[in-house]
């Protein structure tokens, strides 16, 4: 099932969680090519240097920075020092995953490459309407505050105490929080109002060729600023961002209907069925097809 349309309404949950470290670059190497995560992930950087890429960005992680991956994101990793010490986290942003024991440390830490995909373990992620920074990649500043509740769920994930389970979904939801408003930092009411119109409006008008000379006719914004704002928020330029949006759109109509493909792609202004499958694969992985048949297998 996709996730809930707002992060007020759902329940982090946690699958897996461990250490890494040190991990040293000559085991990497071999593994320039594009990764996958089958959840959403949380990865400290506590020792050594990796950059990170992902929808064309650079995420540079140094230690005591946080990088957060969203659920079904391709990226790759380029170790700049020797060794990398890192603790992370896998959840889903709900608990009703019915292969969750699938998992387990041993699991994550094997990362598929995007030619070697387990289709069937990546869900629809539609992202949230009160928190659209989860549907991109990003990183943050980390704090001894941030640090001290990842150490306390990797505590109680180990834990046999009555009820850990709880606490630590709790735990969890209190990290990403926290993570979210940091993200955000100061100025936030102006650009979250000016965000939303622009979300708003590429929602509602996801049939349309939609570019920043139509948003700047309808909404009254320069488009630097419009680009400014999405990617202060979302990590993604304009164009990205209503390409995500379309693509989102797509996987809801791919799982709940029985729309040709032909026409969901017509629907969404894609010049034709195989410009949407190639967009849609370069971007989730998968082709529509396949998307379709093993989400409703799930």
């Amino acid at each position: 099932m996709p996730s809930p349309s707002l992060f007020s309404d759902s329940s982090p949950t946690l699958w897996a969680c461990w250490t890494l470290g040190p991990c040293y670059r000559v085991k990497h190497d071999r593994n320039r090519t594009d990764k996958i995560t089958y959840t959403a992930r949380l990865i400290l950087v506590t020792d050594g240097e990796v950059l990170f890429k992902s929808n064309g960005k650079d995420l540079p992680t140094v230690p005591e920075t946080l990088l957060y991956l969203p659920p079904g994101c391709l990226y790759d990793s380029d170790f700049k020092t020797d060794e990398l010490t890192s603790r992370n986290l896998f959840f889903d942003f709900d608990s009703d995953r019915s292969d969750r024991e699938r998992f387990t440390p041993s699991f994550t830490r094997i990362i598929p490459t995007a030619g070697t995909v387990d289709a069937a373990l990546i869900r629809p992620f539609p992202g949230f309407a009160d928190a659209p920074e989860l549907s991109s990649p990003f990183t943050v500043q980390a704090d001894p505050e941030l640090e001290g509740l990842i150490d306390a769920i990797m505590s109680e994930s180990a834990s046999h105490d009555p009820f850990a389970h709880v606490r630590t979904r709790i735990l969890l939801t209190d990290l990403l929080i926290r993570i979210l408003r940091k993200k955000r930092g100061s100025g936030a009411a102006k650009t979250s109002e000016t965000y939303r119109c622009i979300a708003e409006y590429v929602e509602a008008h996801l049939s349309e060729k939609l570019s920043g000379r139509e948003l700047t006719q309808a909404l009254n914004y320069h488009p630097n600023y419009m680009n400014r704002v999405v990617s202060r928020i979302t990590g993604l330029n304009l164009h990205e961002f209503i390409l995500q949006a379309k693509l989102r759109r797509a996987e809801t109509l791919l799982v709940c209907t029985n729309q040709p493909i032909a026409d969901i792609a017509q629907s969404l202004a894609f010049y034709d069925s195989g410009h949407f499958a190639r967009i849609f694969a370069s971007h989730r992985g998968v082709t529509p097809n396949i998307f379709r048949n093993t989400s409703r297998q799930i």
